[in-house]
């Protein structure tokens, strides 16, 4: 399983238009359009653990006006939780969230077959003492008749 806190985003990571050179099936790439849930917003067609730990007042996802392109970004921050660093994570796959065992998963994502040229966005990042940052992008194969993926 993959756990969520080990990347630390102990500072501030803002996103804004995120995109693929060919036809873009990224949807809300610009993060432009969020969802409001009582209190916290999360990116239309994105997860993120914000409905796992809001109720304990954890919410690492937000939204932002600080934008290279458009009028709104996602602000990514850590958050802590029992003594555990949770970062700021937005997929477009399920994240699932075991509290009890201080560990997280993501499943699924969005369908995509095209090879793409490049990815583009833009953020802003700045780093604090131990801080580490990642952007990742997996892609998958689909089988499926096994109903297995493989990278």
């Amino acid at each position: 399983m993959n756990r969520l806190y080990p990347i630390l985003f102990t500072s501030v990571l803002i996103f804004s238009g995120i995109g693929t050179h060919a036809q873009n099936p990224i949807p809300n790439n610009s993060f432009e359009a969020w969802n409001p849930q009582g209190n916290y917003s999360d990116p239309e067609s994105w997860d993120t653990p914000n409905a796992a730990l809001s109720f304990l007042n954890v919410i690492t996802v937000s939204e932002s006006d600080d934008a290279y392109e458009g009028a709104k970004s996602i602000l990514l921050e850590t958050g802590s939780l029992f003594g555990a660093m949770i970062p700021g994570t937005a997929t477009l796959g399920e994240i699932n969230v075991d509290i009890m065992n201080m560990d997280a998963s993501i499943d699924g994502g969005v369908p995509y077959d095209e090879r793409p040229l490049r990815l583009r966005g833009f953020y802003k990042y700045t780093p604090q003492t131990g801080d580490t940052c990642a952007i990742i992008a997996l892609f998958y194969k689909y089988n499926a008749e096994t109903g297995n993926r493989d990278t």
